[in-house]
């Protein structure tokens, strides 16, 4: 690996069914991939590119089946450390009595980080490559993206109310602009 969490070099991956999700939405029994420096470069049988690539590190996935990458489409992704907080009431109450107030007491640009970086983990494990977040401190969500690699699509939430990173809907519409200019 190098420092960039990218691979070294051309591996194989091979003995796999691949669902490729193109135009034609083949399913490849047998499949194989080859990724270079981190990203694809060709996909096919194992048989045409073990020939083509053989020299290159391979590995055997055991007919496991390879899928695109996930997108989680709606997430507050620090949320994650509020997980089972009074998950069972509805969401007024849900909101008002526990999760704002918890909001008001915790937010902050560490919790903001550390919550991306557990929540990013998560979904790596379980295949999700991409996700859209609103939430709070967005830049330190976007920092943690750019560490884990991953791809996303960042917006600031804006409520009526004051928010732990804004006091109006002003101040956030104002950091939702320089969040889209540096990222």
């Amino acid at each position: 690996m190098k420092k960039d969490n990218t691979m070294e070099g051309k591996m194989l991956f091979h003995n796999c069914t691949v669902i490729t999700m193109n135009e034609n939405m083949d399913i490849i029994e047998n499949g194989a991939l080859v990724v270079d420096e981190g990203r694809f470069l060709e996909v096919g049988t194992s048989g045409s590119l073990i020939n083509k690539y053989g020299n290159h590190k391979k590995i055997d996935l055991d007919s496991q089946i390879v899928i695109p990458g996930l997108i989680n489409t709606h997430t507050h992704i620090p949320m994650v450390f509020f997980r089972g907080l009074a998950d069972d009431f509805p969401l007024k109450e849900w909101l008002e009595d526990y999760i704002w107030p918890m909001e008001g007491k915790m937010i902050d640009e560490e919790f903001i980080k550390w919550g991306s970086k557990l929540g990013m983990m998560e979904m790596l494990s379980t295949g999700t490559t991409a996700f859209a977040d609103m939430y709070f401190y967005e830049e330190e969500v976007a920092r943690a993206v750019k560490e884990a690699g991953m791809r996303a699509s960042l917006g600031e939430g804006i409520i009526g109310l004051p928010t732990p990173d804004a006091k109006n809907p002003e101040k956030n519409i104002e950091r939702f602009k320089m969040l889209s200019q540096r990222w």
